[in-house]
């Protein structure tokens, strides 16, 4: 996505520990958060949860070129 936000006290920004992809959003348009804490988040993450954010797309940017992978979970969806 090429657009850019406005960085306020709303906007929050991150990115991989390797710095390949980076995101930024705002805050005030989030609309649901929580934090998941079966086995399949926690091997994920490396953690004890892993931290689920929903926002509208228009409402994230995202920089560099996200990776995926799919893996099958306990209930037999892939993850």
């Amino acid at each position: 996505m090429k657009k850019e936000l406005k960085m306020s006290d709303e906007c929050e920004s991150g990115g991989c520990l390797c710095g390949t992809v980076k995101y930024e959003f705002d805050k005030s348009n989030l609309i649901s958060s929580h934090h998941c804490h079966c086995v399949d988040c926690q091997k994920s993450t490396g953690s004890g949860k892993a931290t689920i954010l929903m926002l509208p797309t228009q409402a994230i940017v995202m920089k560099g070129e996200l990776k995926f992978h799919t893996t099958p979970t306990a209930s037999g969806r892939n993850m």
